[in-house]
C-alpha cells in the first residue's frame, strides 16, 4: 500500500487483491509495476428501508411506456419531495418490469437505511401526490410551451441524466396521460386503450 503510481497517487486496489479476480495468466492482467484500475463496478449494499412499488398490470392505457413509467416515477419522486420538504435524494426511484404480465411499474423508496417513512407517507397522500407530479411537469403555461421532454425546471437532476439521455424522459406524453388516469372513473371511459391482453 505505500507505493505510490506514476502520477504519485495510491492505487485504489492492492496489486494482490486486484489480481486474485483475474481467473487466467493472459494478456489482461497487470504488470508488475503497474497500478491496478477497476472501470464499471457497481458497488451496492443490503440494507432494509421503507419501499413502494406502483404495478400497472390493471391499467391499461396506451400511453403507458417505458419512457412514460420512468418519467413519472422521477415527477413522483421531486413532488414528493416537494411536499415533504426533502431533498430529492432522500427518496429513490427505479423503473422495472413488475407484476405478473411484466409490464413497466415503478419502486420508489427511502435512501436512508432502515427507512424514514417517507414512502407509506406519500402513498397515503394518495390522489394530491399524483396531483402535484402533474403540476412539477407542467409548471406554468409557458413552461409547457418550452419544455419539450425534460429541463432542470421539471424532471431534469442529476439521477434522471441517463434516462434523459436514453430518450426515456418523455413530460408532453406523460402528462397527458396521468390527466387521462386522474379523471373521474366516468369519464376515464374515454381515453385509449390497449387491446385485451390474449
Amino acid at each position: 500500500l505505500s507505493e505510490l503510481n506514476s502520477n504519485g497517487l495510491r492505487p485504489m486496489f492492492t496489486t494482490r487483491v486486484a489480481r486474485s479476480r483475474v481467473v487466467s495468466d493472459s494478456s489482461d492482467c497487470w504488470q508488475s509495476k503497474e497500478s491496478p484500475v477497476m472501470r464499471n463496478h457497481h458497488l451496492a449494499a443490503v440494507q432494509v428501508t421503507d419501499m413502494l412499488e406502483l404495478d400497472f398490470t390493471q391499467v391499461k392505457h396506451i400511453g403507458l411506456t417505458e419512457a412514460s413509467t420512468k418519467t413519472l416515477g422521477f415527477a413522483l419522486k421531486l413532488a414528493g419531495s416537494e411536499m415533504l420538504e426533502l431533498d430529492s435524494r432522500e427518496i429513490g426511484v427505479a423503473g422495472s418490469r413488475i407484476g405478473t404480465s411484466g409490464r413497466w411499474g415503478l419502486q420508489l423508496f427511502d435512501s436512508a437505511a432502515g427507512g424514514a417513512g417517507h414512502a407509506a407517507e406519500l402513498f397515503g397522500a394518495g390522489r394530491d401526490w399524483l396531483e402535484r407530479a402533474r403540476e412539477l411537469m407542467y409548471r406554468d403555461r409557458d413552461h409547457d410551451e418550452r419544455c419539450i421532454s425534460a429541463c432542470l425546471r421539471c424532471l431534469l437532476i442529476s439521477a434522471s441524466q441517463g434516462d434523459y439521455e436514453g430518450g426515456l424522459l418523455q413530460r408532453y406524453e406523460t402528462i397527458r396521460m396521468l390527466e387521462d388516469l386522474l379523471r373521474p372513473s366516468a369519464l376515464a371511459k374515454n381515453y385509449p386503450i390497449l387491446p385485451a391482453e390474449s
